[in-house]
């Protein structure tokens, strides 16, 4: 499509200065001077520069205006894609030459669109002339080259089909220097490559094809309808194909990477448990090319816990794999987490030493002294664990694992009640970066020696230094669940001291409400704004079609997003995913980029921070939560921490739509509030955000309101909950979550209350910091929330 105004990159040709000088110079007058040779110069002249494009600002991103004809263009689109969802074909074309299609509106999705429908109607000349109007590089030109090739083979133009597809992979446009990027895509042509080849019958002809779908066979993750038509051609030619054309124990290798990857384990498994003869072969004289066989072998046997098959196949692995590959790395890594879950803990030791001595250099080493520490920890030797984990401090002091160790080490002590030995650990614990990817880890360390100096504390100074350190992390850190904690700590100690540090905290977090909540401008990376698709997105929102610019969004994006581009692009993504509805999306991508690196809560990151906690759903959430006493950003923080705001994503457990419900639970709590459902109800955001807030009432009823409790057991049960108050609840808050036994159900207390608290700074009123029962959790269940009411001004 011509690339619009917005995108438009062009400019006025340089002109040489010596051409300029001598255009406008007048002649002259002294006969001497005239004779006198000017030297030629030879030089070259300064390449034009690229104008800068204009700025996308935030008008730019608006729905077109009445007056525009593109409106008119992009509703005939919206109806014509209606009438296409509901079967009429007739009216889909009639929508497409309707008012407003002589617009420059969408022209591939709107070629697309019409050659589906005149080919459901049989008109197929056109179809395919339709289809062939596709321009190259646009997001359609893959799915339209396919659909010729379709047709062609419905024609018997078989010929045709394999000009179109090429000799392999995905078909590539011309005149496009990269071909097309899209596995799916290369194995969709390939099995219709098998189709042409197979139809025409020249000589080689179904050498080729049989080779087609070989490729299909090693590429394709999981069962489709592709693999299986693969698997069929195979076997169809296998008796007329030569032995060596077979697929061998390589390709048997190079399928059990793809379909490992993707979780097969079982599939992993009857490929290659029955060839370790020819295995053990192979790594006799090419043990590179047996080195992926043993690691997804064992990965397998790792992962259905069958650590007596996995651990001597990973053995296998970590022999034959070349010294600095990936995969013997990994193959080690999971050897020693095979050996500690077998219990051969002294083994698990050894091994998971020898990986951070083997390989120094990945990132991986600190893991390795980690769990060795931590293997030493569960055998009661608490010396030995000190004396690697200092090891990891000196030799790895950037780690990942590091803030992790030290924390180990101190809440040992701080479980023995020997605060003091705790404080070194913490000391190194708190001094990593506190906006980083480590910052839970280096926020608690910082929460927890400040904990432990007033535990230690023998005088009054003592005490109030500690106190000054809650009261910084409160003030630095006031979105975060240790700055929460710190503030009622301090709450606990002193009510007037809160009470100022509450006000010096609203004071931080009105200004931050004060920020610019929209950008007028964006700084957008340049290299995005050249990415095919971009200008296509835009126009697509804008004309209130959102689900397709949400797909040419993405695509311009490309993968790891959050990693790629930096926080001003990623919030121009996110604004454009909004006005395309693509909430889910919008928000997921901030909140990637906040993992490793979390956003000062000043005005100055009002926008990121507000797209990454959007109020998204928000008039449902209203609606459901007010009835209820907790506050309705409760819920939104909780919802948010569940689905991501994606209303139909259905977790690996079988948990369903926005608050994530599993079935059993949304079928007991919807019979209680007197409604029958079906499963898929679940998908429609009112009836699943109904059912998830009762629910969270009900859990938040058993324990008298103390929500982090009724999050842990929105999270894990209230069964669980119940267990861990019974054996714990004399711990006071902050200690008692530390100790939850499930990973996922701590972190989960953790992130649902660091995200109700910045909404809740974001746009809530009142004293800044959302209640919390930081007291002993037995003695709290029956208590109240804390609540301060801020100084008014005089």
């Amino acid at each position: 499509m011509p690339i619009t105004p917005l995108l438009l990159r062009g400019g006025v040709a340089a002109v040489s200065l010596v051409i300029l000088l001598r255009g406008c110079a007048p002649e002259l007058d002294d006969p001497v001077e005239a004779l006198v040779e000017e030297p030629t110069l030879e030089t070259t002249p300064e390449p034009t520069p690229e104008p800068t494009p204009p700025p996308i600002t935030a008008s730019d991103l608006e729905p077109f205006g009445a007056d525009d004809p593109r409106s008119l263009a992009a509703a005939g689109l919206r109806d014509a894609l209606d009438a296409f969802e509901s079967g009429d074909f007739e009216a889909t074309l009639a929508a497409l030459d309707g008012s407003g299609s002589a617009a420059d509106f969408a022209p591939s999705l709107r070629a697309w669109t019409r050659g589906d429908a005149l080919h459901r109607l049989g008109r197929l000349e056109e179809a395919e002339a339709a289809w062939a109007s596709v321009p190259a590089g646009s997001m359609q030109w893959g799915e339209a080259t396919i659909a010729r090739a379709k047709l062609a083979l419905e024609q018997d133009r078989h010929g045709d089909a394999l000009i179109l597809l090429g000799d392999s992979g995905a078909p590539h446009p011309p005149g496009v220097e990269e071909p097309v990027d899209d596995p799916v895509l290369a194995r969709r042509a390939d099995v219709l490559r098998a189709r042409a080849l197979r139809a025409r019958g020249d000589e080689g002809d179904e050498g080729a094809a049989y080779a087609a779908c070989v490729r299909v066979w090693v590429a394709s993750p999981r069962d489709t309808a592709n693999l299986a038509e693969a698997e069929a051609c195979m076997e169809e030619l296998e008796d007329r194909i030569v032995e060596s054309a077979r697929p061998g124990l390589t390709e048997r290798i190079q399928r059990a990477v793809t379909v490992g990857g993707a979780g097969g384990k079982d599939a992993v498994i009857e490929l290659l448990d029955g060839h370790q003869d020819e295995l053990d072969e192979l790594a006799a004289g090419l043990p590179e090319e047996a080195c992926p066989a043993w690691r997804e072998l064992g990965r397998a046997w790792h992962k259905k816990r069958k650590y007596g098959r996995s651990v001597p196949v990973l053995q296998k692995a970590v022999r034959d794999c070349p010294i600095e590959s990936e995969e013997r790395v990994r193959s080690r890594y999971l050897l020693a987490q095979g050996l500690a879950r077998a219990d051969r803990k002294r083994e698990a030791i050894a091994a998971w030493t020898e990986l951070a001595d083997q390989h120094p250099e990945h990132s991986y080493a600190d893991d390795g002294l980690y769990h060795a520490a931590l293997l030493y920890l569960s055998l009661d030797n608490p010396d030995a664990a000190a004396q690697v984990l200092t090891s990891m401090a000196s030799r790895f002091p950037e780690g990942d694992m590091l803030a992790a160790g030290m924390w180990r080490m101190a809440w040992s002590h701080l479980e023995a009640g020997e605060p003091a030995e705790a404080i070194p650990w913490l000391e190194q614990q708190a001094a990593g970066d506190q906006r980083g990817p480590n910052r839970e880890r280096v926020l608690q360390g910082r929460y927890w020696l400040a904990r432990a100096r007033a535990m230690t504390a023998d005088d009054d100074a003592g005490l109030e230094a500690a106190l000054a350190e809650l009261e910084a992390i409160a003030v630095e850190h006031p979105l975060n669940w240790y700055g929460v904690l710190a503030a009622w700590r301090i709450h606990q100690v002193d009510e007037a001291r809160a009470q100022t540090l509450g006000a010096q905290v609203r004071g931080q977090l009105d200004a931050l409400a004060g920020g610019v909540a929209e950008p007028e401008v964006f700084a957008v990376d340049p290299e995005l704004r050249d990415q095919p698709g971009l200008a296509e997105a835009i126009e697509l929102a804008r004309g209130g079609l959102g689900e397709h610019a949400s797909l040419e969004a993405r695509r311009a994006l490309g993968d790891a997003a959050h990693e790629r581009w930096d926080e001003d692009t990623l919030l121009f993504a996110a604004h454009l995913l909004e006005k395309a509805g693509d909430l889910h999306r919008s928000h997921h991508t901030l909140r990637l980029r906040f993992r490793q690196s979390w956003p000062a809560p000043t005005p100055e990151n009002r926008a990121l921070l507000a797209h990454g906690y959007p109020l998204a759903f928000n008039d449902l959430v209203d609606q459901v939560a007010s009835p209820h006493p907790w506050p309705t950003l409760v819920f939104q923080g909780l919802v948010r921490e569940e689905s991501a705001y994606s209303p139909t994503i259905v977790s690996w457990a079988g948990a369903r739509g926005l608050s994530q419900l599993m079935w059993p639970t949304a079928k007991a709590t919807a019979r209680k509030m007197g409604r029958r459902i079906k499963r898929s109800d679940l998908d429609d955001p009112l009836t699943n955000l109904e059912i998830g807030s009762t629910y969270f009432q009900e859990v938040s009823d058993r324990w008298g309101h103390h929500l982090p409790l009724a999050m842990g057991s929105y999270n894990a049960g209230p069964g669980a909950v119940r267990k861990w108050v019974d054996a714990r609840g004399h711990m006071e808050l902050d200690a008692w979550t530390e100790t939850v036994p499930y990973k996922q159900t701590r972190l989960y207390i953790k992130k649902v209350t660091q995200s109700w608290q910045t909404y809740h700074a974001l746009y809530g009123e009142g004293f800044p910091f959302v209640p919390l029962r930081v007291g002993p959790v037995r003695a709290a269940i029956d208590g109240q929330d804390p609540a301060l009411e801020l100084p008014t001004a005089p």
